[in-house]
């Protein structure tokens, strides 16, 4: 054999060990950039005692509107929101009851999922979704009025006999 063709034989086998090594690459980014599918449960620590579901739902809606998600009311303690990005979309239901917050994936567009892993910005997006709507619920509280214990109890107690009943 030449010197030629022994030269021509390496750098045929470096082309392929380069094209290889840089398919190996690209695998082991593109799953780096994924992480494993999973729904985020929450406790809604912030909830006011007396808030009623529609206002909890409301409190997401506009937690959700405030991250770019388009929120969707569609029965109490139940909401879809879909988050688009250009050529991005991800839906996830939102469902509560006054106590706990879950959110769960639904389906998404060019996100990468499969196989029960999706890229890694699901987790960023629901990450803020879940903080905003804290925020949403600590606004609540804090504007809904509190009733003194006084006024609780004269409330919940009906007028004696020959009382006319006292205005709430």
């Amino acid at each position: 054999m030449s010197a030629r063709s022994l030269g021509i034989k390496h750098i045929r086998r470096t082309t392929v060990s380069v094209a290889a090594l840089a398919a190996l690459t690209a695998v082991c980014l593109s799953a780096c950039r994924t992480v494993p599918l999973t729904a985020v449960n929450a406790a809604l620590w912030a909830t006011p005692g007396r808030a009623t579901i529609e206002e909890i739902d409301q409190a997401i809606w506009r937690a959700g509107r405030k991250e770019g998600w388009q929120m969707e009311i569609l029965r109490p303690g139940e909401l879809r929101g879909t988050w688009r990005k250009s050529h991005h979309e991800l839906v996830v239901a939102i469902g509560h009851d006054g106590r706990d917050l879950s959110v769960r994936h639904l389906s998404s567009t060019n996100l990468k999922e499969g196989g029960g892993k999706i890229h890694r910005a699901y987790h960023r997006l629901l990450e803020r979704l879940v903080e905003r709507i804290r925020r949403e619920l600590v606004a609540v509280a804090h504007t809904r009025p509190r009733d003194s214990s006084a006024d609780r109890a004269r409330q919940q107690t009906p007028p004696r006999a020959g009382e006319s009943p006292r205005p709430v």
